[in-house]
């Protein structure tokens, strides 16, 4: 088809025109990449250097393939490849002045492709850094952390020690303590809030960051364009006359009932000045049912209860009103919004949160912006706020930065919907100093239809409004639609627009993140069977069978086949499915990296090494297929050795020849492969680099694929990132990552993956399950930040002491309400980049349960189905209550409730390892692992020492005395009454009840007294020739790992050591019970003295060691005989 005959012929020939800034809309299927690289084209065919021609879009994946695409229409106008296409022989025609342009210049774009500059967002933000390393702040040798969660961890870790520290302002620290009761003192609930908001945190900094900013003044307005349009939209739902009759017979009620009695003080339709704004609310109240949907009521619902006497005059005019406004819809939506409309300024409680939130936010944003610079790296938001921070430091000074040969002549940005608001003013300010007719272009093009990354931070909102305004900063947009659609056959198109066009917003809304639809028409011919069908089916197992058989029906070699849905779990019955059928699905980004047999056993080895005592690791590596135990094996390893570990158990073995000739080959190459990493000093430096090592001697690798293998490297590049030394640094941290980490697709039959990840690709056959299931909700923010046009409104979360009718939970729902329709609307895009996949057909599965009366199919609002509920409910009513047709399952396979356990690899299949062709990784830093003891092996007595309270008496009493220790005695020559303040922020920040605060401070401050008031109490933390405070110890006693800290351990005047544990309690002990008292504690914790004695003799051999209890409340030391 000629570019002539298109649709949209003129609007594609404008895009191509340089001397155009663009802002082009393009749908799904409308050529848009192919569009983007022929502009491209254009462009390097009229620069002086490839560089000056910069293609940004927001994946590796769509930057790899643009310069693929470039590269291909490149190479086939050098072979001079004919084509009869009118739109391909114009490419190839801009292609070979481009390739001129290349002879002229020798700029050898063909041998040297990595010229081509098309790069991501963040990649771009990056270069902007590193040319700029001091104007951008991020400095030289800057690193990108993909995953920023353990450096916002450490940020919080130091925002929160600052609620003792006195150098810190004190109306900093008071805000960190408001910030820390909403949390009822507990800092654990607060680290995912914070988190989240870091993450965020491009959305607030502006705000926090501006110290003199009017508040006040910036509420009003912002308040003001919420609340007026709503207002407007209610009054023009009623025209005069009817505005007044409501009015009058309000008022006429007001003196018949005394739940009418607010209305005596109408003066006319109430504006939103003062008092009469709540008269507005109530007036709308009245004219909606009180719970559900709240309808319009029905008059026969018009009663007493509501203050409308039955007969009266106003009541009957009432019911007329109501009767005359049925179906008035504009009138419902416009009463319901009324409702819920704030005040107009905020509350003074909820402005004083706000500030105390600001206060806490700017230190905390400080605080990273440390943790960056230490670990010298910086997440993707600080990429783009130092990239913009370099390009205009002190007022805009744009691209004039650059270096010359870098200057950017021609910018072309892609999917252009997912900017955040610090790239949209990046783009502002590279474009800032660009003139109309200066020779260079922008062009950016999108669809706001497929903008399904709220998560990732990205607004809809901010093309709308580039659309609306046709203007970046103060460069003017020609706005340019594409509708051809290239990809679906007619009737796919025919139906998307059919139902979009009904489920979809009728226009846009800033706040509500709503999108109107885009028709497009269809230029592929129609070829056999195509279209969108959707399939009902009475449960999920059902449908997950249906889907699996059409996918089984629809396989061809020449045909793509796809299942897709909304979340990862719901694919997994379809796996199951496909599986049990002998169909090998194709998993996109499905399977956890921590999940697979393969990294598991891989995982159980690096658990295993690090710390012995892992019974579990130990176990799940002795049946790993590398190593090859079997059940009978292992339990015959065990007989006997349930107090031993696992290595004193193989040790066993190895010597008394317990086990079968096969079982103890098995060990002994498990032991040879262990004793050869242990020699090796470099790789116990390493345990990341020793796991491979013996991984790779026990022959590992041969029970791999070759996709499991690039899964284990995976792994261990994971492995590797999070030791250091000997040990693993976060073993929480590891599991998640490796949950979050996804196995390489496998080679497979038919594809499955979620909607995001199959968002610009296509497929011949789309076949979306899950559509009746619901989307899991979203927890209330800490801060709602809701941006306009000129101002900006942020409201923190109402703290939860205060009652349910405060005025601040108006201001807060409001905004959270409109962030839920922003979801919801955001729920159809993804619902249609879902459909518009298709080529041939789509299929959409619906498991609803029948109402028990009515027989209708239940469609959740939540769901997709919900969603298209006028386009699909009376077909899915109409559907017999019989599954959808299910091809059969292959005969003579039964299902497999389990998987089996992989193949043991054969004895003598081994791996050598040659310690001389294995170079580990360079050494970074040496850590020993740590462990803690386990509940059993805990003393009894530490266990019931009591509540919360027992236990922070006890935590700030030793840090105490390790303070006391360091700082010397005459630096608490008060004990402590100088400390109060402090010692109570600490007690609040553990999650200490206010009330129990005070009393705990005094109970400490009482205990350090009696300590320091002692001979005794002063002699152990007195100066010494060696001592330590809160000192860790680990290692082996008696065959189990120990791992302890030790209150205070010294060397005393005689040469010898001391192992003392403070001893407190939470009350006052009588003098009478003291004997008893000390007694008890003694027996309870003379196991765990002689522990710590053994350690620390093992640590300082040939010295003697002496270990007491230190009774606080009773300044007795017992020594506890060796």
């Amino acid at each position: 088809m000629s570019v002539g005959v298109l649709p949209d012929a003129d609007d594609r020939a404008a895009a191509l025109d340089l001397s155009v800034h663009a802002l082009v809309m393009a749908p799904a299927g409308s050529g848009k990449t192919g569009l983007l690289v022929h502009r491209l084209l254009c462009a390097l065919a009229v620069v002086e250097a490839p560089e000056q021609v910069v293609a940004i879009t927001f994946t590796n994946k769509a930057a790899a393939e643009i310069r693929a695409r470039v590269l291909e229409v490149l190479r086939a106008a050098a072979r001079e490849q004919a084509t009869d296409d009118p739109h391909e022989r114009a490419l190839h025609e801009t292609a070979r002045a481009v390739l001129a342009r290349d002879a002229e210049l020798n700029w050898q774009l063909l041998a040297q492709p990595a010229r081509l500059n098309a790069l991501t967002i963040d990649a771009f933000c990056a270069q902007i850094g590193a040319q700029l390393p001091l104007l951008s702040g991020l400095g030289g040798g800057i690193g990108i952390a993909e995953d920023a969660r353990s450096l916002y961890l450490d940020a919080i870790s130091r925002l929160f020690e600052e609620i003792e520290d006195a150098s810190v302002p004190v109306e900093d620290r008071d805000a960190l303590a408001r910030i820390l009761r909403l949390s009822g003192n507990r800092i654990d609930r607060l680290i995912e809030p914070l988190s989240s908001l870091l993450a965020r945190r491009e959305q607030w900094m502006h705000a926090a960051a501006a110290r003199d900013h009017d508040w006040e003044a910036q509420d009003a307005l912002a308040l003001a364009a919420l609340i007026e349009p709503a207002v407007r939209d209610f009054e023009d739902s009623l025209d005069a006359v009817q505005r007044t009759a409501l009015v009058d017979l309000l008022r006429e009620g007001a003196g018949q009932s005394p739940l009418l009695a607010w209305a005596a003080e109408l003066q006319g339709w109430p504006g939103i000045e003062g008092a009469e704004f709540a008269l507005l609310r109530r007036l709308a109240d009245v004219l909606l049912t009180k719970s559900g949907e709240r309808d319009l009521r029905k008059p026969k619902g018009v009663n007493v209860s509501g203050g409308f006497v039955a007969k009266q005059p106003y009541t009957l005019a009432f019911k007329a009103l109501l009767e005359s406004q049925e179906g008035n819809e504009a009138l419902v939506r416009a009463a319901r919004a009324v409702c819920v409309l704030p005040d107009t300024e905020l509350p003074a409680e909820l402005r004083e949160l706000r500030a105390a939130w600001l206060r806490v936010l700017r230190r905390l944003a400080a605080h990273l912006r440390l943790s960056f610079a230490e670990a010298q790296q910086a997440d993707f938001p600080q990429l783009a706020q130092s990239a913009l921070q370099a390009l205009r430091p002190a007022g805009g000074i744009g691209d004039a930065l650059l270096s010359a040969d870098r200057r950017i002549r021609h910018l072309l940005v892609d999917e252009m919907q997912d900017t955040s608001d610090t790239q949209l003013r990046l783009l502002e300010s590279l474009t800032a100093a660009w003139t109309q007719g200066d020779g260079r272009s922008l062009f950016l093009v999108g669809d706001p239809q497929q903008s399904i990354y709220a998560f990732r931070k990205a607004e809809v909102r901010l093309f709308l409004r580039l659309w609306e305004e046709r203007r970046l900063g103060t460069l003017p947009l020609r706005r340019l639609r594409l509708s051809a659609n290239f990809r679906s056959q007619p009737a796919v198109v025919e139906w998307f627009n059919d139902a979009f066009t009904r489920i979809f917003p009728r226009a846009s809304d800033l706040l509500r993140g709503a999108v109107p639809f885009a028709s497009s028409v269809a230029l592929r011919r129609a070829e056999g069977e195509g279209g969108v069908h959707v399939e009902v089916c009475d449960s999920a197992e059902r449908e997950a069978e249906a889907a699996a058989g059409e996918a089984a029906r629809r396989i061809a070699p020449d045909r793509s086949v796809v299942v897709l849905a909304r979340t990862r779990r719901h694919l997994e019955p379809v796996i199951r499915a496909l599986r049990a059928r002998g169909l090998t699905p194709a998993c996109q980004d499905i399977d956890p990296l921590g999940a697979l047999p393969e990294v598991r056993d891989l995982f159980a080895l690096a658990r295993a090494l690090w710390h012995p005592e892992d019974r579990l690791a130990w176990a799940v590596l002795l049946r790993a297929p590398f190593v090859g135990l079997s059940w009978a094996q292992l339990v015959d390893l065990s007989r006997g050795r349930n107090e031993l570990s696992w290595p004193q158990r193989i040790e066993a073995a190895l010597e008394h020849s317990t086990l079968d000739d096969d079982g103890l080959r098995r060990l002994q190459a498990l032991q040879q492969a262990l004793d050869a990493s242990a020699a090796n000093r470099s790789l116990r430096a390493e345990l990341a680099d020793r796991v491979e090592a013996v991984w790779t001697a026990l022959g590992g690798p041969a029970c791999c694929t070759r996709s499991a293998l690039d899964d284990v490297r995976q792994a261990l590049r994971a492995l590797r990132e999070e030791t250091r030394g000997g040990g693993i640094r976060d073993l929480d941290r590891l599991e998640r990552r490796l949950g979050e980490l996804y196995a390489a697709p496998r080679e497979g039959q038919v594809q499955l993956m979620t909607v995001h990840k199959a968002k610009g690709l296509e497929f011949d056959h789309v076949l979306l399950v899950g559509v009746n299931r619901g989307a899991r909700g979203e927890d209330q923010p800490a801060l709602h930040l809701l941006e306009l046009a000129d101002t900006a409104l942020l409201v923190p979360r109402p703290d939860e002491a205060w009652p349910e009718d405060h005025a601040a939970h108006r201001a807060f729902d409001l905004l959270h309400d409109l962030h839920t329709q922003s979801r919801r609307n955001e729920a159809l895009r993804l619902l249609y980049v879902a459909v518009t996949r298709a080529r041939r057909t789509a299929t959409l599965y619906v498991s609803a349960e029948r109402d028990g009366l009515t027989g209708a199919a239940k469609l959740k609002s939540n769901s997709f189905a919900g969603a298209l509920e006028p386009v699909i409910r009376e077909l899915v009513d109409r559907a017999a209550t019989q599954p959808a047709p299910v091809s059969p399952a292959p005969s003579g396979q039964a299902p497999t409730l389990l998987p089996p356990r992989a193949p043991r690899l054969p004895v003598g299949a081994r791996l050598v390892f040659d310690e001389d062709l294995y170079r580990p990784a360079e050494i970074r830093t040496l850590r020993p692992s740590e462990a803690v003891l386990t509940a059993q092996e805990e003393p009894e007595a530490r266990r019931d020492e009591g509540d919360l309270y027992a236990q922070l008496v006890g935590t700030l009493y030793h840090e105490a005395m390790q303070r006391i220790a360091g700082e010397g005695l005459d630096a608490w020559a008060d004990a402590g009454a100088s400390r109060r303040a402090s010692m109570a922020a600490g007690l609040r920040r553990r999650g200490m009840p206010e009330p129990l605060v005070e009393p705990a401070v005094s109970r400490v401050s009482d205990l350090l007294a009696r300590t320091l008031a002692s001979e005794r109490g002063r002699w152990l933390v007195s100066p010494k020739s060696w001592a330590r405070s809160e000192f860790p110890l680990a290692g082996l006693r008696d065959g189990r790992w120990i791992s302890a800290v030790i209150d205070r351990c010294f060397e005393d005047e005689d040469g010898g050591l001391w192992v003392i544990d403070y001893k407190t309690s939470a009350q006052s002990i009588a003098v009478d019970q003291r004997e008893a008292y000390i007694a008890a504690g003694t027996e309870h914790y003379r196991g765990q003295i002689e522990q710590y004695v053994g350690l620390l003799g093992t640590l300082r051999a040939g010295r003697k060691v002496r270990g007491a209890l230190y009774f606080v409340e009773a300044d007795r030391l017992v020594e506890i005989p060796a």
